[in-house]
């Protein structure tokens, strides 16, 4: 049985490296092809509010050979559902490509679904929300998912203008053939009074036709979303590689150079760290461009890094860090902003929702940073807490004195620290070494520091493997502030401020059953994975608001092919 799990292991391993190690390489290497469907709860919105959406990807084989080529090509299954890319990007953005807000989400079995905030500083005017994944920044941005939305806001007269040049826009037409005889929806009753119960009943047309693994559901105010416009990402043959596919998770990725030569420097360790309350350390190897890719845990909200590299006396390395969204500049339609009379009916009920809601209800708590950590390596093998124990002068004399397995060893004058065992590896490799979890390339820098700084010493006295690298053990040093104890990091290193995963406010966009509160909700009912085969009706309560409402239910079929239906019915 242990054989069997190395070997899968292995195999795993195997296919991670091949994944990832495809910076600069020709379009010989034939990886998967990722589309994207993009959905959203409504077509029109107004500033401050929150865009829902759900974005299946479609993976495909790469069977486009070019003769005379060997291509290699990963085959996934029929009806699939595990992940190739495991992040998305949506980003709402004006018809040039200019970046208004942006975020990264988890995908989970083909779908990756969650809100957007609208900023509340920007004009009335068109705009696109797109999705894509790292792996899809290989392609051009117009093979991206963009879908259209109208955004008002009632505060500004200001219209949104942009004239794009008419010989360089692309055009970005919805799948209008959607097939609507799938499946049917109906509700109980044609008419409803505020704050009642509506049932919707879902039934499959054709037992024949199969369904893809995700259904959305959005129900709206008529005029507000538009359910025959499915909006596809479209593919294009790959000339070069130079993205990572995300296969575990948020990446970070970029190139190290030499300022002197402004050479790439191949094959050369970098250590990332991640500061604040939820800490992590990492290292990496460039490739032989002198590219890296490290994969980050799953954090949500925006934590400070710090990357170094090792010391070299015959360079001087410099750190070049990827953006992690898309900086190319695209040219989109940009017709003169128009509203029907209906959409303005509609506009000016979603704005007064809006303002509403905005005074009765109380914003959601998003601090999502824990108040304790826990060192990446787990529980440590010994701490020594520096005012356990009488003061003294140095560090060193702390170490002497109280720690007889750890040694302080003098090479030419340059100092070193060596965890003493019997295990063989000890001897073998150098530990890991440690200030706040960022790594120090030079143990004399800690070692001269004012021992009232530092709060303690924890110690790993057993070889630790972390990524591809092993250590002889972790000596790992805290200080009492948080703050380096005043020491020079590495002059190679560069601070940043990285966005994890988006945090999505856990809003039940469903149901509102407060008595004293008004119910404002502009989207009565939102599902962007909704399991037909294990349920075949939803539930939701009407809002306090009168009018005409549409319900939406859009897919794919597991041939990629996309399907919608709707149904009506009015609030009194």
């Amino acid at each position: 049985m242990k054989k069997k799990i190395i070997l899968v292991v292995l195999s795993l391993c195997l296919f991670v490296i091949e994944g990832l190690n495809v910076y600069g390489q020709s379009s010989k290497l034939r990886l998967p092809n990722e589309k994207i469907s993009l959905f959203t709860d409504r077509n029109i919105y107004v500033v401050g509010e929150s865009i829902y959406f759900s974005a299946i990807i479609t993976i495909t084989d790469n069977t486009s050979y070019r003769s005379g080529e060997k291509d290699l090509l990963i085959r996934l299954p029929k009806n699939t559902s595990s992940n190739f890319s495991d992040i998305s990007y949506i980003e709402l953005i004006t018809p040039n490509g200019e970046r208004i807000a942006e975020g990264k989400y988890v995908i989970q079995n083909l779908v990756s679904s969650g809100n957007l905030n609208i900023p509340k500083g920007i004009i009335t005017g068109n705009y696109f929300l797109r999705a894509y994944t790292k792996y899809m920044r290989n392609f051009s941005p117009y093979s991206y998912c963009y879908i259209p939305l109208k955004i008002i806001n009632p505060s500004s007269k200001e219209v949104l203008s942009i004239t794009n040049d008419s010989s360089k826009v692309s055009r970005i037409e919805p799948d209008q053939n959607g097939i609507t005889n799938i499946l049917t929806i109906s509700t109980d009753k044609k008419e409803y009074s505020k704050r009642e119960k509506v049932t919707i009943k879902i039934e499959r047309v054709n037992p024949n036709n199969e369904l893809a693994n995700s259904i959305c559901i959005s129900v709206a105010p008529e005029f507000s979303i538009n359910a025959k416009n499915i909006y596809k990402s479209t593919f294009e043959n790959i000339k070069k590689y130079d993205y990572y596919p995300e296969i575990q998770g948020i990446s970070l990725t970029g190139k190290l150079v030499d300022n002197n030569s402004n050479k790439a420097l191949p094959l050369k360790k970098i250590n990332l760290s991640i500061v604040g309350n939820e800490r992590d350390f990492s290292s990496a190897t460039t490739d032989s461009t002198g590219r890296f890719f490290f994969s980050l845990p799953k954090f949500i909200g925006a934590r400070d890094i710090f990357l170094c590299t090792e010391y070299s006396k015959d360079t001087k390395p410099s750190i070049l860090i990827d953006n992690d969204f898309c900086q190319t500049k695209v040219n989109l339609p940009s017709p003169a902003f128009k509203l029907t009379v209906d959409e303005k009916n509609t506009a000016y009920n979603l704005a007064v929702n809006f303002q509403l809601e905005q005074h009765f209800r109380k914003s959601p708590n998003t601090d999502t940073l824990s108040k304790t950590f826990k060192p990446f390596y787990g529980e440590p093998s010994m701490v020594l807490v520096f005012d356990q124990y009488i003061q003294l002068p140095t560090i060193e004399d702390y170490i002497n004195e109280l720690l007889s397995f750890l040694k302080i060893k003098n090479n030419h004058g340059r100092k070193s620290l060596k965890i003493y065992s019997a295990e063989p590896e000890m001897q073998i490799y150098e530990p890991l070494i440690l200030l706040d979890l960022v790594s120090i390339d030079d143990p004399s820098k800690i070692l001269a520091l004012n021992p009232q700084n530092i709060s303690r010493i924890e110690l790993i006295d057993v070889p630790y493997i972390r990524g591809n690298f092993t250590y002889a053990g972790i000596i790992s040093f805290f200080s009492k502030k948080g703050d380096y104890a005043g020491i020079d990091l590495p002059s190679s290193g560069v601070f940043f401020n990285f966005n994890f995963l988006t945090n999505c406010a856990d809003i039940n966009l469903n149901d509102y059953s407060s008595i004293n509160k008004p119910d404002t909700r502009n989207t009565l009912f939102w599902n962007p994975n909704f399991e037909f085969e294990s349920k075949k009706e939803i539930t939701f309560t009407t809002s306090d608001t009168p009018g005409n409402y549409v319900v939406v239910l859009r897919g794919l079929q597991s041939n990629g092919e996309a399907f919608y239906c709707t149904s009506t019915f009015s609030v009194k």
